[in-house]
């Protein structure tokens, strides 16, 4: 009788273990039914992903390469202000020789007032001196934006 009940005892153990292992097994397929559900939609993902990346790389060439084009067209208004800049530099030193050191050796246009202590400063000459001031101004300017670049 021991021997049937250990007989017994073992086939209900074994029953219950096998129903286990069914219901692990269900379980299973269902989690690896999901990873494939998920694995499948992330693959679509990324090949959309992946097809507007291709286009937003794309119009940042196009945006690259036109702000390199107009970067480029204003390297010839740049060399102008510059060249400007420089005859500008040039005449103010010539425009200071003859008003301010002329004088002090009797030749400048403006010896005479300088010796009656008349006020030399005209309107023109504000006018002239206040366009140099800006155009010395911009060409400082220009620089900085050169430097940045």
């Amino acid at each position: 009788m021991i021997i049937e009940v250990s007989v017994a005892v073992i086939a209900i153990a074994f029953t219950i273990l096998v129903i286990y292992l069914i219901m692990l097994i269900q379980t299973l397929r269902l989690t690896f039914h999901q990873v494939d559900k998920t694995l499948s939609e992330t693959r679509q993902q990324l090949t959309d992903i992946g097809g507007e990346t291709k286009k937003l790389l794309g119009q940042v060439d196009h945006v690259t390469s036109d702000m390199k084009t107009k970067f480029e067209s204003f390297n010839s208004l740049f060399n102008s202000v510059s060249n400007i800049g420089a005859v500008l530099e040039d005449k103010t030193a010539t425009l200071r020789h003859n008003l301010v050191d002329a004088p002090d050796q009797g030749k400048g246009p403006l010896h005479s007032r300088f010796k009656s202590g008349e006020d030399v400063i005209t309107p023109e000459l504000s006018k002239i001196a206040n366009v140099l001031e800006l155009a010395g101004l911009g060409v400082r300017l220009l620089q900085k934006l050169k430097q940045r670049r």
